[in-house]
C-alpha cells in the first residue's frame, strides 16, 4: 500500500504514554478553560467545574493489564492504522499526535479500493470508553499507536486485565469487520498488496475440457464456498500445465470473476512477488486477513525447480504448500506452468498439489466456439477446415486473430469480418514457433515459407502452425 508522507518532514521520537497523558492534560486544562468561558457565556446553566480529562493510568499499569502489537508487514499496517482509526472515532476521547502533542493527530492516506482512499491516524494516543454490549459499566482504558521505521506499534492499556480484554476484543473485531482487502482482487507488489480490476469472464467463455471444469467446481467454487468441506481440509492446491497460450491464465481470470460476485478474496502471486517479501511472510498475511481465499501462483516453476538444480527458495514453497503450520480458515492454490517437467518431485506430490490437470491445445470444436465467443461470428477457413487442431493453434492465436481483425475493421472503417482473412495473413507471418523451445509442443511438420531448401534443411524446428 502506498502512504503518502511528507519527507522533509522531522519526526521527534516517540515518548513514553506517561509522558504523553501528563503533556496532553496540561493542553487541556488550557483549552477546556478557554472552551467552558465560551460555553457559559452561551450556556450559564452548564456546571464550569465538569469537563473530560484524558485518563492517566500509568501509575496503575501491570504487566498484564497492557499489550503492544507491533506491525511490519506494510499492508497489515495499513489495516492496524484503519483499526485504530475506527476503533478512536467510534470510542476514542480527546485524541492528539503522539508524537508533538498538536490538537489533531498525524495522519496519512491509505487506499481501501481500485478507486477509493482513506484519511487514517498515524501518529495518535486518546482514552477509551467502550460499552459492551450496551451495559452501563464501561471498560476504560487507553490507545497510543506510534509510526516507527520500519514497524507500525499499537499499544493498548486499561487498568484492570478485564476492561483490557475488552478493548483487545473490540480492536480485533474491527479488523475483522472493516478488513477491505477480504472480497477483493489483489496482488502484491514491492509496496504490499494493491488492488487489481476484477476480471469479467465466464468459464463458459474459457472453453475448457469438462474435466477441468468439474475439478474447478469441486475443488475452488465449492470448497471455498461450502463450510461443509472447512473440517476435512483447509487448502486444495490444482496444477495446470501445458502448451503456452492454451488457456490457463484465461482459466483463472474465470474463476477471479466467479468467486469475486460470491465475496472470496483472489491473490495474484508471481515469481516477481518474492523478489521483495519472503514467500513465508506473504502466505502468512494471507493466511491472517485473506482467507477463505483464492491463490492463482503463475509460473511457479520458476521458483519450484528441482533443488539439485540449485533452487534456493523450494524449501519455502514446500513448506507453505504442505508444512507443519495449518492453515486457519480454507485456501485454495492454482499454480500454472508450461514446464511441469522441471518441478521438483516434492512439489508436485500429493496434500502439495492435489490436482495435475493437462492444459493440452484446443480442440477445433473449441476454438471454433472460442472466435464465436469474442467475435460473434463464424469462424475464418484456417479453423474450419483443421482436423483435430492439427496447426497446433490456441486460444491466444485465436484471440489476436480477433483483435486485429477488429483494429483493421476500424482503421479501414469497415465490419470486423470482412477483416478476418487479412488479420490470419498477419498473424500467419508473426508467430512461427519453434518446437525445441522449452514449453511448446514437439510437432515436426512441413510448410511453406518464403525460404530455399537449403535454409529449411538447417533449420527444421521452425514451423507454420497455420499451414497443413
Amino acid at each position: 500500500m502506498a502512504i503518502n508522507k511528507n519527507p522533509n518532514k522531522t519526526i521527534p521520537p516517540p515518548i513514553s504514554i506517561r509522558t504523553a497523558f501528563q503533556e496532553i492534560n496540561k493542553s487541556l486544562d488550557q483549552s477546556n478553560q478557554s472552551k467552558q468561558m465560551k460555553s457559559k457565556e452561551n450556556n450559564p446553566d452548564i456546571d464550569s467545574n465538569s469537563r473530560f480529562e484524558v485518563i492517566d493510568l500509568t501509575d496503575k499499569f501491570k504487566e498484564h493489564s497492557s499489550t503492544e502489537k507491533i506491525y511490519i508487514f506494510p499492508s497489515e499496517q495499513d489495516l492496524a492504522k484503519y483499526a485504530v482509526t475506527k476503533l478512536i472515532n467510534q470510542y476514542g476521547k480527546n485524541a492528539r499526535n503522539s508524537k508533538n502533542f498538536s490538537i489533531s493527530p498525524s495522519n496519512c492516506t491509505i487506499s481501501t479500493d481500485v478507486k477509493q482512499s482513506s484519511v487514517v491516524f498515524e501518529d495518535v494516543t486518546a482514552n477509551l470508553e467502550i460499552n459492551i454490549k450496551n451495559k452501563v459499566v464501561k471498560s476504560k482504558g487507553m490507545i497510543q499507536a506510534l509510526q516507527m521505521r520500519h514497524s507500525y506499534n499499537v499499544i493498548l492499556a486499561a487498568e484492570t486485565k478485564k476492561d483490557l480484554i475488552n478493548i483487545e476484543n473490540a480492536y480485533l473485531k474491527i479488523i475483522e469487520y472493516n478488513n477491505f482487502f477480504q472480497g477483493k482482487s489483489l496482488r502484491f507488489s514491492s509496496s504490499g498488496v494493491v488492488f487489481i480490476p476484477c476480471p469479467n469472464i465466464s468459464l463458459k467463455e474459457a472453453v475448457l475440457p469438462k474435466k477441468i471444469i468439474n475439478e474447478y467446481k469441486l475443488n475452488v467454487i465449492d470448497f471455498l464456498t461450502n463450510s461443509d468441506y472447512y473440517t476435512i481440509t483447509k487448502k486444495r492446491a490444482l496444477l495446470l500445465y501445458g502448451p503456452p497460450g492454451s488457456g490457463k491464465t484465461t482459466s483463472i481470470k474465470a474463476l477471479f470473476s466467479l468467486l469475486r460476485k460470491r465475496k472470496i478474496t483472489c491473490m495474484y502471486l508471481t515469481d516477481d512477488t518474492f523478489r521483495k517479501h519472503s514467500l513465508e511472510s506473504v502466505f502468512d498475511f494471507i493466511n491472517k486477513y485473506l482467507s477463505p481465499c483464492l491463490i492463482a501462483f503463475e509460473d511457479i516453476d520458476l521458483i519450484g525447480r528441482d533443488r539439485r538444480n540449485g533452487n534456493g527458495i523450494i524449501g519455502s514453497l514446500l513448506s507453505v504448500l504442505n508444512g507443519v503450520e495449518e492453515y486457519q480458515k480454507p485456501i485454495v492454490i492454482v499454480g500454472t506452468t508450461n514446464r511441469h517437467d522441471v518441478l521438483d518431485d516434492a512439489v508436485t506430490r500429493p496434500c502439495r498439489f492435489d490436482r495435475k490437470l493437462h492444459v493440452d491445445f484446443p480442440t477445433t470444436a473449441a476454438l471454433r466456439q472460442m472466435f464465436k465467443n469474442m467475435t460473434g461470428l463464424k469462424a475464418p477457413e484456417i479453423i474450419q477446415q483443421s482436423k483435430d487442431n492439427s496447426n497446433k493453434l490456441t486460444g491466444a492465436h485465436i484471440k489476436e486473430i480477433c483483435n486485429t481483425s477488429k483494429i483493421l475493421a476500424v482503421k479501414n472503417k469497415c465490419e470486423v469480418y470482412d477483416c478476418i482473412n487479412e488479420a490470419v495473413k498477419i498473424i500467419k507471418e508473426s508467430f512461427y514457433l519453434a518446437s525445441n523451445v522449452s514449453g511448446f509442443a514437439d510437432v515436426n511438420s512441413d510448410f511453406d515459407m518464403d525460404m530455399d531448401t537449403e535454409e529449411k534443411a538447417e533449420d527444421p524446428a521452425i514451423y507454420d502452425p497455420f499451414e497443413r
